[in-house]
This record gives structure tokens, sequence and C-alpha cells, in this order.
């Protein structure tokens, strides 16, 4: 007899692959469900899509970049970020700790509770907890700030966009070699499970993940929508859903769809564990691997 959760969890992926829910859908259909948290590749069958795939919704990419400096031994994040012209206009609200910024270049707005305030370079300021803060820039050049808040994880943050309140396993994110890349890069999106977090990656047509790889473990990865490869060196995987390969620490790899359709994919650390800034490599030049602590990351919010 199926298993129940599997049988659900392959519904909703034929029901993104022929665009008749969105992704966010899906996102929000298993968020904070503990039949996923051991993760979502290991429920996945074959597809049953009889058409190629057409996913319904959008991304929209806000704008705001950041990267984790450190995690100290309170588990405190510790990180830098940009806020570039046209910003996406969002909230972000924490559920437990505070978040104190300190703005080091140009003219930062910031609006917290609904109320927009002006920080010059320099001066701080501090949101405590369930306070909805959002960063906004309105002029021609990009601010720069440091910050220090309580821990990420999807379980404690939540966000508003476009009349939508979402958790922080329904947001994704795009990883950036630097800080200055413009490429529209796939997305990531991070999920809590037993014992860490495991992330879904979009992939779009002709596009590749950043060559990266960890020295804490090895990583499953697993195809949830449409089909692409999984390279390792020399070695160019096909990936499809229902099939899964194993990458051993310390080994690059690299996500890649070279065809039409959108390919979505799970990596997930086995086993279970938190991501760490110093135990994760990214190629941010070709043959040059970074640790995760020099990576930017960009928030990006899906649409139904």
């Amino acid at each position: 007899m199926a298993n129940p959760a599997s049988s659900k969890l392959n519904k909703l992926l034929d029901d993104v692959e022929s665009g008749s829910i969105s992704v966010l859908d899906f996102l929000k259909d298993v968020s904070g469900k503990p039949e996923y948290l051991d993760g979502l590749g290991k429920h996945v069958t074959k597809s049953g899509k009889s058409s190629r795939v057409r996913l319904k919704g959008a991304f929209a990419r806000s704008r705001i970049l950041m990267r984790i400096e450190a995690v100290d031994p309170t588990g405190a994040n510790h990180v830098e970020g940009s806020v570039l012209p046209g910003a996406l206009q969002f909230t972000q609200l924490m559920k437990r700790g505070q978040f104190e910024t300190t703005v080091t270049k140009g003219a930062a707005e910031i609006n917290v509770a609904g109320t927009t305030a002006k920080v010059s370079t320099g001066n701080k300021l501090l949101i405590h907890a369930g306070k909805p803060f959002g960063f906004l820039n309105s002029g021609s050049q990009p601010w720069d700030f440091k910050a220090i808040h309580s821990a990420w994880n999807p379980d404690t943050f939540v966000y508003e966009y476009a009349q939508q309140m979402l958790v922080g396993d329904q947001l994704w994110f795009s990883i950036k070699p630097t800080i200055d890349d413009a490429s529209d890069r796939p997305y990531y999106n991070i999920r809590s499970s037993v014992a860490g977090t495991f992330s879904v990656v979009m992939v779009d047509p002709k596009q590749s993940t950043i060559p990266c790889y960890y020295s804490d473990g090895e990583n499953i990865i697993s195809a949830l929508v449409g089909s692409g490869e999984l390279v390792m060196g020399s070695k160019r995987l096909p990936l499809e859903r229902g099939k899964f390969e194993s990458v051993p620490p310390k080994q690059p790899f690299q996500l890649v769809n070279p065809g039409g359709e959108p390919f979505m994919a799970e990596i997930r650390p086995e086993p279970a564990r938190e991501w760490q800034p110093q135990t994760s490599y990214w190629e941010a030049q070709p043959g040059k691997f970074v640790t995760g602590d020099q990576v930017f990351f960009e928030y990006v919010f899906s649409t139904p």
C-alpha cells in the first residue's frame, strides 16, 4: 500500500508540473508538515505528467543582498549587506531575539512597524522581535549595512510580500559569488529537517548552479520537477523524478538544466545537519573556491 505522505507529495508535484498549482502553493502545502522533515526527495516517484512542464506563478528578485560573515557561539548571525536602488518592498519579522543593524555606507531607509526612518552612515537601529521591518531604497545609490541577529532558520522568520504572509521555508534565495553579480541565477529554498536544514533548488532552462562542495558530509541530490543533470568532474549524471545521486564530501558538484523546461531538485545533507558557512565552498572564479561566508544571498519571492 502506498505511503500517504508519498502519495500526497507526488500528486502535488504532478500539479506543479502541469501548472495546476504554483510553486508557492506547493511550498505552502508542505510547509511545517512533520512527515517531510526527513526530506522530500525520498518520497518522490517518477513523474505522472503526460506533457511538458508548465510552471504557474513568477519569481521576484528583491535587490537586497547579504552575506553571513560569522555564526557566533550563541548561534547569532553576523551579516553584511547592500540595499540596491529600487529594492523590492517587503517586510520581515522575527519571532524571537532582535535585529541590530548599523548603516556602513549611504543613506538608509528602514521601515519599522509602518514608520519609515532615515538612518545615516554610522548610526545603529535596534529592532525587537514581533516588529515587522523592511529595508527600502528610493534613491539612486546603494546603501550598505552590518547586522547581528538571532540565528536565521525557516521557522523563526516571517515575511510579508504582495499582501501575502510567508514563513521562512516559503522564501527563496539566489546565491551570488560577488556583491555586484547581476546574473539571474538559480533560486534556493531552505527547509527545516529533523536535525538541521536541507534545500530545494529551482534551475531555469539553460541555467546552472555555482559549483560547490561541502567538507562536513555527503549530500543526496533528488529530482523533484522536470529533469536536469548533476555534474561531478567529468561525470554528467541525468536526473529526473524518481532518481537520486549521492555526492561525497569535498566533491565539487553542479546542477545543470540543459533543456527547455524548469528543473527543481533537492539537496539533502546526509547525515542531517545545519548549514555552516565554514564547511561549504563555492566557486567565485574559475577554479577558485571560497567559503560560504564570502558569497552573497539575494532574497527572492515567488507568487501564486
